[in-house]
């Protein structure tokens, strides 16, 4: 449609053209004029609060975390588990992963029942003998609840955190455990010894936590002296509970090495044990932790050395490396034992010092608890009484037992 001209307008009626002017005229902006701002409606369009705050009796009466495992993992935390190679800590919480898919106690502590999710970065090997060994010692032979993801997640890369958090709420609601095996390939384009990069990983981990709800664990390598866990120390700053894990033969003790929230748990003796064609961890018989003494034992020769060297404001740990004649990797395994379990004591300027406890260590012969060399004792092996339980009868009504045989599968 055309618009009139105003030479039409004036031309075809005067009279009309001047009304019709002055209505255009009152709908055009006068000089000056500014526009102004629409204000919101009613209050609940005004913008929100960046920030929320909770005074100190909301924050009183605010339930404290529940167990995940009890005791000695908080729900939705954020954890790390820590060992040197083939210490079984992918073991570790493969039972654990499994054990909350199926609700049974885990190493004697109970378990709070939901699912799982495995980040296998290092690849699928060994996974399906791993699992069915569980199984087989656990005498469970149905589905677990248990979800595997064989290649990295890369904390790094936001929109992998965003795709990775929308297929685990796809899942459901119930996943009560995320596991990144491991830390360092899942960090991959970073470097773990910065505290830039480290702190951004952590920042994915704990958006997958508050997104999931879950915990969210990352198992990570040690440091070359066995210490602690590798890298910045940004991770340890970050995390709630922080698990470590030390072998001699196939004696296996698990330490808490920080626990935010709560008590530290004491050290856990377990047994690496052959099931079928695999590995499994179960609570010691015994319930001797592997970091203590027995006659003969690289721990009783580091801590006999320390003994007949140390000054009285004691020796460094070099010092002490060379007069005990073991391995470097040996004997910092060692000193690391014998200082959790309370023979030997660090003091100023990194020297070290046999303690009381030590002394009478060694003057009782050392007939205390196990500590030996890798390999030195044999393959302990697990036996169940079957039972029928979750389907585990076979066709002919009898149930099947968990075989157990020695194995190579690597930790």
């Amino acid at each position: 449609m055309r618009l009139a001209s105003v030479a039409d307008l004036v031309q075809d009626s005067p009279a009309s053209a001047e009304r019709e002017l002055r209505e255009i005229a009152r709908t055009l902006p006068r000089p000056g004029d500014q526009p102004s701002p629409s204000a919101p409606s009613d209050e609940s369009e005004a913008p929100r609060a960046r920030f929320s705050f909770r005074d100190d009796a909301e924050i009183e009466a605010m339930e404290p975390p529940e167990w995940l495992w009890d005791g000695a993992i908080p729900e939705g935390a954020l954890l790390e588990v820590h060992a040197p190679p083939e210490s079984a800590k992918s073991f570790l919480t493969l039972g654990l992963a499994l054990s909350i898919g199926t609700g049974r106690p885990y190493l004697g502590r109970e378990v709070k029942q939901g699912r799982a999710v495995i980040v296998a970065a290092e690849g699928s090997a060994g996974l399906g003998r791993r699992t069915s060994a569980w199984k087989q010692h656990e005498e469970f032979y149905a589905t677990a609840g248990v979800y595997f993801l064989t290649e990295p997640l890369v904390l790094l890369n936001r929109l992998d955190v965003s795709a990775f958090i929308k297929a685990v709420q796809l899942l459901g609601d119930d996943i009560r455990l995320i596991v990144l095996d491991t830390f360092a390939l899942c960090l991959v384009g970073g470097d773990e010894n910065s505290a830039k990069d480290v702190g951004q990983a952590v920042a994915a981990m704990d958006a997958i936590r508050r997104a999931t709800g879950a915990t969210v664990a990352a198992v990570h390598h040690v440091n070359a002296g066995g210490e602690r866990e590798r890298g910045s120390t940004a991770l340890r700053g970050a995390m709630d509970t922080m698990l470590e894990l030390k072998r001699e033969g196939n004696r296996i003790t698990l330490i808490c090495s920080k626990q935010k929230d709560a008590a530290k748990f004491e050290p856990l003796a377990l047994d690496f044990v052959a099931v079928d064609e695999s590995m499994v961890l179960i609570t010691a018989k015994n319930g001797m932790a592997a970091t203590s003494l027995l006659p003969g034992s690289v721990a009783v020769t580091a801590l006999r050395s320390l003994s007949d060297s140390a000054l009285e404001d004691g020796i460094s740990a070099t010092t002490w490396l060379k007069v005990s004649g073991l391995t470097e990797r040996t004997f910092y395994r060692c000193r690391t034992g014998l200082v959790l379990q309370g023979y030997v004591d660090r003091v100023a300027r990194s020297k070290y010092v046999i303690t009381e406890k030590g002394k009478e260590a060694l003057a009782a012969n050392c007939h205390i608890t196990a500590n030996v060399l890798p390999g030195s004792n044999p393959t302990p092996t697990a036996t169940r009484t079957p039972s029928l339980e979750r389907g585990a009868a076979g066709s002919n009504g009898t149930s099947r037992s968990a075989a157990v045989a020695h194995t190579s599968d690597a930790a």
